[in-house]
């Protein structure tokens, strides 16, 4: 059995883009994970982001100290069918949808929630 959780975002940011290139299944082959220098300089944000095929830009990502902080850009809607998940915390205000990966056992999860997003048009 596991006696250490994976907190540290970094660490948890790193895991969910290596989640999302590594496989191209599921609707993995329509998302990346890229640095703010590989974004268009339109794009919200210098952070690394999740994007579509088409240069969306579906969530930020901001690795804190305790787990890595998803902004929702698009597809706010299928976030809310997530708002249950045991693993993540889902915050959702009128302006912002912010989704809390708290630990690496939870980036399947996340993985699953982008592609909803992705898949919401």
């Amino acid at each position: 059995m596991v006696d250490d959780c994976v907190t540290d975002g970094e660490r948890i940011a790193t895991l969910l883009r290596a989640e999302i290139d590594g496989r191209e299944t599921a609707g993995l082959d329509r998302l990346s994970v890229v640095a703010g220098e590989d974004r268009e300089p339109s794009a919200p944000d210098e952070g690394a982001a999740v994007i579509d095929a088409d240069g969306r830009v579906l969530a930020t990502l901001e690795p804190m100290s305790d787990g890595l902080l998803l902004h929702v850009r698009a597809g706010k809607s299928a976030v809310h069918a997530h708002t249950d998940d045991e693993f993540l915390r889902v915050d959702v205000t009128d302006e912002q949808v912010q989704v809390t990966v708290p630990t690496a056992a939870a980036v399947k999860r996340a993985v699953d929630l982008l592609v909803s997003v992705a898949t919401e048009r």
